[in-house]
């Protein structure tokens, strides 16, 4: 995607290893297994929005640090994260699982390739060609 190369040449090399992924993953899976609470900072109060926003920004950085893999193997792992928390929530007490989380996770990753989709067809528009 040439949005994301343009992107990348932006950002310092140190901060586009493993270590900002993981620890995006962390804080993902942190705020996935809290209580919720008025004082803890989420988007929204709305949960189907904070997740569909959590999965679009760590598709972002998935994209950022694994640029050599198919985008395809990123939707996969990506929704299987979203599954894993949904799991992960059920055997939590005061959480519980629910299909639309999952639902909004994916919605989160589908959403950043087609603004991704999107940028580069308004890119290839507006840039002139070279020939």
């Amino acid at each position: 995607m040439k949005i994301i190369d343009k992107l990348r040449s932006f950002i310092p090399k140190n901060l586009q290893g493993h270590a900002t992924f993981f620890a995006a993953i962390v804080c993902i899976l942190i705020l996935a297994t809290l209580k919720n609470s008025p004082h803890l900072g989420v988007i929204t109060s709305y949960d189907k929005f904070n997740h569909l926003a959590a999965f679009f920004a760590l598709s972002f950085v998935f994209e950022l640090t694994y640029p050599e893999l198919h985008p395809a193997v990123k939707v996969g792992y990506l929704v299987g994260f979203s599954v894993c928390i949904e799991v992960i929530q059920a055997f939590i007490p005061w959480r519980s699982a629910e299909f639309n989380d999952v639902v909004a996770g994916c919605l989160g990753v589908v959403l950043f390739y087609l603004c991704c989709y999107l940028v580069d067809c308004l890119l290839t528009l507006v840039t002139p060609n070279k020939n």
